[in-house]
């Protein structure tokens, strides 16, 4: 079994062509082929003690996209948390020769809707260090800055109010605004769409290409998103009726 593994990764090469310009031809001693049935699974199997590591939060990991949660007395316990948990992410990508990628963001929940409760004074600025940054050592407040990395892969992990994660809005506020008035404007999108289908497709025909396109939006991560009150709702469910009417 694995003389056939090693078939199928060893022995690999690559080149770059642009224009009439080719590069040199270079092996390849790590990855897996893009677009193959086994490169997905060989990940998953790289990948997996990630897991197994001693994280102090939670983990969730979908394919390469990775999430950790905390849950703490106050915001410096959390901090310190997530600085441990870094160390970590930083010793097991290198020793795996992956590097984190810089669109990681952070986000503080809160079941207050007023946003000026939430003190942000008190919410340290996270910053990851590549392995090869010889500044790891932290200030007198218990916080780095950027002025000490001293390689191209540290960054500030930006704390956001909202972000995009395998494909559902997600806020602060777990409220969902931000992803039901994007399903809204999917909505309106439909609606001038189908309207001008109508005057040559047949309602079945119609049918189909909602389902396809909108409604499977619509029905997209309606677990999470679903709860939400119905304040936040109705707008959906009038753009909704008004794309239905066509029919």
């Amino acid at each position: 079994m694995l003389d056939w593994f090693k078939s199928f990764i060893c022995g690999r090469k690559q080149f770059v062509k642009v224009e009439n310009s080719v590069s040199d031809t270079i092996n390849l001693l790590i990855g897996v082929p893009q677009g193959s049935v086994l490169g997905p699974i060989l990940f998953l199997v790289y990948i997996n003690s990630l897991l197994k590591q001693s994280f102090d939060g939670s983990i969730t990991v979908f394919a390469d996209d990775a999430a950790f949660s905390y849950c703490g007395k106050n915001a410096n316990e959390n901090y310190i948390k997530m600085k441990n948990d870094i160390e970590l992410i930083r010793k097991w990508f290198y020793t795996h020769k992956l590097t984190i990628s810089q669109k990681t963001k952070s986000m503080v929940f809160s079941f207050s809707t007023n946003e000026e409760l939430i003190d942000v004074e008190q919410i340290k600025t996270l910053i990851f260090h590549s392995a090869k940054c010889s500044n790891l050592s932290l200030n007198n407040n218990g916080s780095t800055s950027l002025l000490n990395c001293c390689d191209s892969q540290c960054f500030t992990i930006e704390l956001v109010k909202e972000f995009k994660y395998l494909g559902l809005i997600i806020d602060m506020f777990l409220n969902w605004k931000a992803h039901i008035n994007l399903l809204i404007s999917y909505f309106h999108k439909a609606i001038r769409q189908l309207f001008e289908l109508k005057k040559y497709c047949s309602v079945a025909l119609l049918r189909v290409v909602y389902f396809a396109l909108f409604n499977s939006k619509m029905q997209y991560g309606l677990k999470c998103w679903g709860g939400t009150n119905k304040t936040n709702v109705n707008p959906l469910l009038i753009a909704q009726n008004i794309l239905l009417e066509l029919f």
